[in-house]
């Protein structure tokens, strides 16, 4: 397989087939290739496919743990986690009387279903910090993995 990528990568109009990793035909102007280019021409293919092999080894290994890491959010938490994260925010920063206007704070009141509000927003707001920060030096050691490979 390799032989024909180099081929085709060095005499890219020409016409040959290949069985076996053996050329069984070569009809072009060009002549044969010679065995010098192709193996540099191979070598730099194999390095190139070890390179992208790397690197989707590393991006699978980063959604494995992204997914790792969320695994424990139910579906319902995921897509209402930046509603629910927000009125977290909004109800810890709230002035007394503001925290009183539970309408301003729909969602954690239906998720509190009668507990304390103020635990549930600290309880959101820590799960998101900690999911940031992770998620956060995930992609610092993706992105350096990335880098060094090139």
């Amino acid at each position: 397989m390799l032989l024909a990528e180099a081929l085709r990568k060095l005499y890219p109009n020409a016409n040959f087939g290949i069985k076996n990793d053996e050329i069984v035909y070569w009809q072009d102007e060009n002549p044969q290739p010679k065995i010098e280019d192709l193996q540099g021409t191979i070598e730099e293919l194999e390095l190139q496919k070890a390179i992208e092999d790397k690197k989707e080894k590393i991006i699978s290994e980063y959604k494995r743990k992204m997914a790792e890491l969320t695994k424990d959010y139910t579906e319902e938490e995921q897509k209402t986690w930046n509603t629910q994260v927000i009125e977290a925010q909004n109800y810890l920063k709230a002035t007394q009387k503001n925290k009183k206007k539970l309408s301003l704070y729909p969602m954690l009141v239906a998720i509190a279903d009668g507990g304390d509000i103020g635990v549930l927003a600290q309880k959101i707001v820590r799960k998101s910090n900690f999911l940031k920060i992770e998620s956060g030096k995930l992609l610092a050691w993706k992105n350096r993995e990335l880098a060094e490979i090139g």
